[in-house]
């Protein structure tokens, strides 16, 4: 699941703006890591929120597709 969360989400970090915070995205062992950075509090707050409701539909969307196929 991390490597099509990584795979899904790639797209959007790669077309982010760099100049006001900087967004890495890779995964390891089954496990995605995120590493966002920014000069605000409130700049990671919202990039966190963003990234975080974007993961959680990746993952409602894979429990779905399996679902189905079951």
């Amino acid at each position: 699941m991390a490597k099509i969360a990584h795979l899904a989400l790639k797209p959007e970090i790669e077309k982010a703006p760099r100049s006001r915070f900087i967004v890495k995205i890779s995964h390891d062992r089954g496990k995605l890591v995120l590493n966002l950075r920014g000069k605000e509090i409130s700049q990671l707050r919202a990039m966190t929120n963003s990234y975080v409701r974007i993961i959680g539909a990746i993952t409602k969307t894979i429990q779905n597709i399996r679902l189905d196929e079951s």
